[in-house]
C-alpha cells in the first residue's frame, strides 16, 4: 500500500498483508487495522520534512496465524503517535530509531513478542510513553526469529527519557535500558 498525498485520514477494514509506506501525514482514527503475515509499516526514507503517523483509538492485530513484523519509524523526520489503542500480535509492536518523534499514551499492548524498541538518539527526551498497559500474555502464533524472551520494553543508546504511570504485567524483564538515563515515574511492574 502506498497513500497519495491528498490522503490525509484513513480507516482499513480489511488486511495490510505486505509493506504499507508512509510518505505523507497519515491519520488512522477508529480502525481495525488487521495485518497480515509478516507486514510493517514503514515511513518512506526519502521523506524530506517531518511526517506523522497517528493511530488513535484503534485497534491492529494479526488477520491469520501468523504475526505481523512491525512499525517503524527511523529517523527524525518521522513523527509516530499512538492514542487509546490496542496494539497486538507483533512480533515487534513498534520501533522508534535515530531520534524519531514518539508519543505513546493511554494504550494497550498485548501478545506481542516485543512491545516496544526506542534507540539511537543523543537528544533528551524525543518522545513520551504514558499510561499505558502491557501485557505479556501468551503469543497467539508461534515466535519468529526475534524470539520471546519476555521483555516488555528495550531502551537503548538514548541520552535521556522518562517513562510515566504505565502498567507492566508479566515480563520476564519489563524494561531492558542499556547506555541511558532513564527516569521512571509511577509505573507498576
Amino acid at each position: 500500500h502506498r497513500v497519495d498525498r491528498r490522503q490525509r485520514q484513513m480507516c482499513i477494514r480489511d488486511s495490510i498483508n505486505t509493506i504499507f509506506t508512509v510518505d505523507t501525514d497519515i491519520s488512522f482514527v477508529n480502525c481495525d487495522i488487521e495485518m497480515g503475515p509478516f507486514a510493517q509499516i514503514v515511513f518512506d526514507p526519502s521523506v524530506s520534512e517531518l511526517t506523522h503517523l497517528d493511530i488513535r483509538t484503534s485497534e491492529m492485530y494479526a488477520c491469520s496465524n501468523v504475526m505481523w513484523q512491525f512499525i517503524l519509524a527511523d529517523n527524525s523526520l518521522n513523527s509516530l503517535t499512538i492514542l487509546n489503542s490496542t496494539i497486538q500480535d507483533a512480533s515487534i509492536a513498534a520501533v522508534y530509531e535515530n531520534c524519531a518523534e514518539y508519543t505513546i499514551d493511554g494504550n494497550v499492548f498485548q501478545a506481542n513478542n516485543i512491545d516496544l524498541v526506542i534507540q539511537d538518539c543523543d537528544q533528551e527526551n524525543v518522545g513520551t510513553l504514558y499510561d499505558n498497559d502491557f501485557y505479556k500474555t501468551q503469543s497467539l502464533f508461534p515466535a519468529d526469529d526475534n524470539g520471546d524472551d519476555g521483555a516488555c520494553i528495550r531502551i537503548d543508546n538514548m541520552a535521556r527519557e522518562e517513562i510515566n504511570f504505565n502498567r507492566i504485567n508479566g515480563y520476564n524483564t519489563g524494561v531492558e535500558a542499556r547506555d541511558i538515563e532513564l527516569t521512571f515515574i509511577n509505573n507498576t511492574i
